[in-house]
C-alpha cells in the first residue's frame, strides 16, 4: 500500500547512528530508473493515523530526496514490540553492513527492554553467542577495568551491563572519571568472595542500589530488644546492616551476636555483613557511650574520614551502619 511520507515517524525502531548519504543517493538513482520494487516496513503507531518506521530508513530518505509524497510500505501490525525491534535490526544487518557499535547498542537496548539473555538474542539473530558478546562489550559505557574483568571471567556480561549504569564523573577520557565503576567492581568482587558465589543479576542490581545510596544511618542496640531493633530498621527503610563492632560478640545480649544477628535479620529481609575495619575510634565511642556525643557524631566522623582519605565527600556505598 502507498503511505504518505508525512505520516511516517522515524525513531522508535531507529538502529543506525547516522545515515549513509552515498547509499541514499544510490537508492534514489535506482528509484528513478526502476521504481520502488521493495516496500519499507511500518507499524501503526499509538497515535492513530500515523506509522512507526520499522525498516527502510535509507529508502525513506531516498524518497524524500526525490520529493515523493508517498512510498510503498508493508504494515506489520501482526508482530509485537520485541519482534518489531529484531526485525528492524535484522533488515539493517542484512541490507547494508552496520557498524559493530551500532549493532551492540541495539542489542543492549533489546536486552534491557525485553529482559533477554545473550543466548536469546543470538538465537533471534541466528548468530553465535560470542558474536553477540563482542558487540555488546563495544556498546557498553564501561572502563577498561570492567572490560578486563569480563575477559577474565571475573564478572558476567550481564553484570557489566548493570555496571554501565554508573556513568563516568566527567569526560570518559579523564583518568579518574571512571573511579565510581572501579569502586563498584571492587565491591562486587569482594561481595562475591564473601558469599562464595556469583551474584545473580537481581543481587547485582541490589548491590548497585546500595552502592549509589549515600545516606548514613547509624543505630545502636543498647536499651532495645531484637524486635524493637528490627522495627526501627524497617521504618527507616534499611535493607542492609554493616556491623562495625570489633568482635561482633555480645555476651549480655546474645541475640545481637554476629552469627545469630545475621540469620535473624535475613529472616526479616535485611542483609548483614560484619566489617570491623569501619569501626569508629575509641576516642569517639567513649564520649558517645557517656552521653556527651549524639548519634550524629558517627555521620560527622565518617564524612570527615572519607573526605580526608579520598578528597571527596561521596560516601562509598553500603554505609548504613549498625553501631553498638
Amino acid at each position: 500500500m502507498k503511505v504518505q511520507l508525512s505520516k511516517i515517524n522515524v525513531g522508535n525502531y531507529k538502529i543506525r547512528d547516522s545515515i549513509d548519504e552515498d547509499h541514499v543517493k544510490e537508492i534514489a538513482a535506482s528509484f528513478e530508473k526502476d521504481g520502488q520494487w521493495d516496500p519499507i516496513i511500518i507499524r501503526t503507531s499509538e497515535d492513530r493515523g500515523t506509522y512507526d518506521l520499522v525498516a527502510g530508513e535509507h529508502r525513506l530518505c531516498a524518497a524524500k530526496t526525490l520529493g515523493w509524497s508517498e512510498i510503498e510500505a508493508t504494515v506489520r501490525d501482526d508482530i509485537d514490540d520485541s519482534e518489531a525491534d529484531f526485525l528492524a535490526l535484522k533488515t539493517n544487518m542484512y541490507r547494508k553492513e552496520m557498524l559493530s557499535t551500532e549493532e551492540g547498542k541495539a542489542i543492549k537496548t533489546y536486552m534491557e527492554r525485553h529482559n533477554m539473555t545473550q543466548k536469546q538474542v543470538a538465537e533471534e539473530l541466528r548468530r553465535a553467542v560470542n558474536w553477540v558478546s563482542e558487540r555488546l562489550i563495544l556498546a557498553l559505557d564501561i572502563c577498561k577495568d570492567v572490560k578486563d574483568a569480563i575477559s577474565s571471567g571475573g564478572i558476567t556480561l550481564r553484570q557489566a551491563v548493570i555496571i554501565s549504569q554508573i556513568k563516568p564523573n566527567g569526560a570518559p577520557n579523564v583518568p579518574r572519571s571512571w573511579d565510581s565503576q572501579r569502586e563498584f567492581l571492587s565491591l562486587l568482587l569482594k561481595d562475591e568472595e564473601r558469599k562464595g558465589k556469583k551474584l545473580s543479576d537481581q543481587e547485582t542490581r541490589q548491590l548497585l542500589k546500595w552502592f549509589q545510596n549515600d545516606v548514613l544511618y547509624t543505630i545502636g542496640y543498647s536499651g532495645k530488644d531484637f524486635n524493637e531493633f528490627v522495627a526501627i530498621l524497617k521504618k527507616a527503610g534499611i535493607e542492609q546492616v554493616v556491623d562495625i563492632r570489633d568482635s561482633g560478640v555480645s555476651t549480655y545480649k546474645p541475640e545481637f551476636s554476629s552469627d545469630v544477628l545475621k540469620n535473624s535479620l535475613a529472616s526479616n529481609g535485611i542483609d548483614y555483613i560484619h566489617c570491623k575495619e569501619f569501626g569508629v575510634p575509641y576516642d569517639i565511642r567513649t564520649p558517645y557511650i557517656s552521653g556527651d556525643l549524639k548519634h550524629e557524631c558517627f555521620s560527622q566522623w565518617y564524612t570527615w574520614s572519607i573526605r580526608k582519605s579520598s578528597g571527596s565527600d561521596r560516601l562509598p556505598g553500603m554505609v548504613k551502619i549498625l553501631k553498638s
